[in-house]
């Protein structure tokens, strides 16, 4: 039996970092729709890179290309909050290091997932299908089919579900205990007894491949390994600083600009800043463990360059490779264990390959705002996006973490649009109601969102009783009152003014203030903030393009 649960706003398709800054950014900016948001993930668990999740891995992205911070450093989803909230802010900041653990990384991704309050999260539904939903040639929505025979509908729908492991072709008939791919290689490691291991072929020469061949040596330390590449050997990363402004969140309004060979020609020679590489601290790691085992007289980590593999087969439960190099020409090996640092297929992902040809859509393409080309039959009413795999088109962080925070505010601003355009005129009109007034610094508010809209500013209605006053306070926001009814004094900075209907008075950001009522009735003011955070969001979402498309 199919069971149905019908009419979300958005569906999210995975729980990786994308959908994970997606989910706060709503969660924080439109409650309203992230309460109809579901965020599905086909794990039982919510964790980053779980495959190479190796003891002391850092991550190579600093902190501050979190989920949140580049968007707004004010979210409580940021990394600083997390470590706040944990009690290892002190630790963090005394470790020295803007590289945080990845354990720390994935812990953080758990704790953002558990601090959402409106978007829900269905953990073990792994997404079989994402068809359209039709009114005549129009989509006007999308149905999600998941293992578990849950049948989801929602107006938009948001993949972000990583590419797929690639596996070389001379290696895909090995069986399943004699190949492990970088992805699942902490899950599966530990199956496999340190006596039943003697030698070990690690194919590839960029990070994953080395940290698969360290941790080879802390748990198989009588086994030899044995490295295998194309390339001319191990090399560290592109690090420089310049190198690192193609990461800005920016940089990919140049990149989506270029024509597609000269992407090719950027994306070819950005390989060794993040694909092709290793990071610093490896290099050494690796070079010491080979050196004391040299020391030791054992000779057991063999690097081979510019190899490659002709034929692989299975043979009294080894695996027999035939090799060609470079530079010592034709030769055969034995392994008991291979191990893949190949990376992943840069094909896009079966799942969004299927989605497209539902849609009636020959090529899979995407625009520079993450939406899924439809043609006349789409619309900003029923939009989907593709996270993570644009490489092609978005440029090398697509895939990282380092623009997932404004990626998000992109692609939520879009979904806020069109959730405001298809309001109804009295839905438009938020109403005064005494109901939904709270106490805030000393006195009654009610704040004007959420509305589904981006604004360079907050604001709020205020009533301050007789003989009552505010708490004095200060912040960084610049603010300005506007008196409605009554009489008040304002205090600020030891100097006091009376604010009588139709009067304004404005705070510079630091300026100590509050409003005291020393008369015999209600005091009704509107108050207004904004900062610079606040200018930005705007400014992003001005900036993207209006469709010509009818809803």
């Amino acid at each position: 039996m199919i069971t149905h649960d019908l009419n979300f706003d958005v569906i999210m398709i995975g729980a990786g970092p994308g959908n994970l800054a997606l989910a706060a950014m709503l969660d924080e900016t439109s409650p309203a729709i992230a309460a109809r948001s579901v965020m599905l993930e086909a794990c039982e668990t919510i964790a980053w890179q779980p495959g190479l999740m190796v003891p002391g891995a850092l991550s190579q992205v600093n902190y501050v290309k979190d989920l949140a911070t580049l968007r707004d450093p004010k979210s409580r989803f940021t990394f600083l909050n997390y470590l706040h909230s944990t009690g290892q802010i002190d630790d963090f900041i005394n470790m020295g290091s803007a590289f945080p653990l990845r354990e720390e990384v994935s812990r953080y991704h758990a704790w953002v997932a558990d601090l959402l309050t409106n978007v829900r999260l269905k953990l073990g539904q792994r997404v079989t299908q994402v068809a359209p939903i039709r009114e005549g040639h129009r989509i006007t929505g999308w149905r999600v089919e998941t293992e578990a025979r849950l049948s989801l509908t929602a107006r938009h729908v948001v993949i972000g579900i990583g590419r797929e492991a690639r596996i070389p072709q001379e290696l895909m008939d090995l069986p399943d205990d004699r190949i492990i791919h970088s992805t699942a290689f902490m899950q599966r490691i530990g199956r496999f007894a340190p006596e039943a291991i003697r030698s070990v072929a690690i194919i590839g020469s960029a990070q994953s491949a080395a940290e698969m061949t360290l941790e080879i040596g802390r748990r198989f330390p009588d086994a030899k390994r044995t490295m295998i590449m194309r390339s001319i050997g191990l090399m560290g990363y592109e690090t420089s600083k310049f190198t690192n402004e193609y990461f800005y969140p920016d940089f990919i309004d140049s990149f989506n600009a270029l024509p597609g060979e000269d992407r090719a020609l950027v994306l070819e020679q950005m390989h060794r800043a993040n694909y092709a590489g290793l990071a610093p601290h490896t290099v050494e790691a690796l070079y010491a463990q080979r050196y004391q085992r040299k020391l030791d007289g054992r000779g057991d980590l063999e690097i081979r360059p510019l190899t490659w593999i002709r034929h692989a087969m299975v043979d009294d439960a080894a695996v027999t490779m035939r090799l060609h190099s470079k530079l010592d020409g034709p030769s055969e090996a034995r392994f008991d264990l291979v191990l893949l640092g190949t990376g992943f297929d840069p094909q896009m992902p079966r799942l969004i390959l299927e989605t497209a040809r539902a849609a009636g859509v020959d090529e899979v393409i995407i625009d520079r705002f993450y939406r899924l080309e439809l043609g006349a039959q789409g619309s900003e009413s029923a939009m989907c996006f593709v996270l993570g795999v644009n490489e092609g088109t978005h440029g090398i962080a697509d895939s990282l973490l380092s623009v997932q925070s404004v990626r998000a505010q992109e692609v939520g601003a879009l979904i806020q649009r069109n959730s405001l355009r298809r309001c109804a005129a009295d839905q438009r009109v938020k109403r005064f109601d005494p109901k939904m007034l709270v106490h805030e610094n000393g006195l009654r508010a009610q704040r004007l969102l959420p509305f589904p809209l981006t604004t360079p500013f907050e604001s709020s209605w205020c009533i301050l009783a007789p003989g009552s006053a505010s708490t004095p306070h200060a912040h960084h926001e610049y603010e300005i009152f506007v008196a409605l009814e009554g009489e008040a004094v304002i205090e600020m900075d030891g100097e006091e003014v009376t604010l009588t209907r139709g009067d304004t008075v404005y705070f510079e950001p630091g300026a100590r203030h509050r409003v005291v009522n020393r008369g015999t009735t209600d005091f009704i003011m509107y108050s207004i903030w904004w900062d610079d955070a606040m200018s930005l969001r705007q400014l992003a979402a001005s900036m993207l393009p209006e469709r010509n498309v009818a809803s």
